[in-house]
């Protein structure tokens, strides 16, 4: 159908990630919004079978680069050992051609991405396809382990010693006080 919202899923390649943007899926397609899922092809069958079946919702493989050493059905950052996992943001960085092929052929309306997918902005946005950046990390999480106060007068990554000492300013009370709450659910 010519009127039909039209939106992309382009999730980082490791469980914990694919999964919000299933559910995310799941909740458009049932409002009539057609779905096109980007994955890798080691995912699919566990993709398949998350995504409520219909015609709606397809899911379309990327093929990573095999330069870069990975196993060829990966399945995600699981079956890499932690050394290793950057190379999956290398092989999504090589994947930009291949996407780029992709939404020129499927004309999307939007496309969703995360953090490994910076470079898809300008790219989209060539095809004249409008993007959103979809964080599935908390806001909470995300206020403690990254806010720019955190880094000064660190160099490199921050240590586990670094990261045990909340940033300046954040409101730990607050923290303590809502998980201590007996009313408190993390469904909610």
């Amino acid at each position: 159908m010519a009127d039909q919202l039209h939106v992309v899923m382009f999730p980082f390649f490791a469980f914990g990630h694919v999964s919000p943007f299933i559910q995310l899926s799941n909740k458009l397609s049932s409002r009539g919004i057609r779905i096109s899922f980007f994955t890798i092809p080691g995912f699919i069958p566990r993709v398949k079978t998350l995504l409520v079946p219909s015609p709606n919702t397809e899911i379309i493989p990327l093929q990573l680069p095999p330069s870069l050493g990975l196993p060829p059905n990966l399945a995600g950052t699981m079956e890499l050992p932690t050394s290793e996992a950057v190379k999956l943001i290398t092989a999504i960085d090589l994947t930009q051609p291949q996407v780029k092929t992709l939404l020129s052929e499927l004309k999307p309306d939007f496309v969703l991405f995360e953090f490994a997918q910076h470079w898809l902005p300008s790219l989209a946005s060539e095809l004249g396809i409008k993007t959103m950046f979809f964080s599935v990390f908390s806001a909470i999480a995300a206020a403690y382990i990254a806010p720019p106060g955190r880094l000064i007068g660190i160099e490199g990554t921050p240590t586990v010693d670094d990261l045990i000492q909340p940033p300046q300013g954040f409101p730990m009370r607050f923290v303590y006080n809502t998980f201590r709450n007996p009313n408190f659910s993390l469904l909610h």
